[in-house]
């Protein structure tokens, strides 16, 4: 190999290096703006959390498509009231995931939340706007989160060492 091949491979591969770390910072860049509401609750204490009573005004099941099927997921809207203002919100947990049980594992949460039923509503002190049925989030789920914000710190970190490394001559 003569020293400007060399050089070439060299730059290739930098190149290559960087559009690999950029395109991890990207996609763990979008998978958190995409999961934020349920970042921002699991990273809250629960000292965080007022308590009020609310009630369930839509409880169904809603098809949703994608990529070229249709599913059914559970929809639950409730009502509830901070300080002479009312809210609705639909997040019942932060755990990320559905139930992935099937149509009967959709049933049976709605029937946990039938329409018109009273419910113990979890809503933040500072926002009473973010709300939730159950701030409890399982281990599992936060060391999944622990991993998605080590895999943003990491690979911004490789983006700019790549960047800086490419960029040299």
């Amino acid at each position: 190999m003569t020293r400007q091949s060399k050089k070439s491979h060299a730059k290739e591969v930098k190149e290559k290096d960087f559009c690999i770390c950029l395109l991890v910072f990207l996609t763990s860049l979008i998978f958190t703006f995409s999961y934020r509401g349920e970042i921002k609750g699991m990273l809250l204490p629960r000292s965080a959390y007022s308590q009020v009573m609310g009630i369930v005004v839509e409880s169904h099941l809603r098809t949703v498509e994608s990529r070229g099927y249709a599913s059914q997921i559970y929809y639950v809207l409730y009502r509830y009231q901070v300080a002479r203002n009312s809210y609705c919100s639909d997040r019942i947990n932060f755990w990320m995931i559905r139930t992935n049980g099937g149509i009967a594992a959709e049933e049976a949460v709605l029937s946990e939340y039938p329409l018109n039923k009273q419910i113990l509503v979890y809503y933040q002190r500072t926002d009473p706007s973010f709300a939730v049925l159950d701030p409890y989030v399982p281990l599992t789920t936060k060391i999944g989160l622990s991993i998605l914000l080590f895999m943003l710190f990491l690979s911004t970190f490789g983006v700019v060492w790549s960047f800086r490394r490419w960029r040299r001559k």
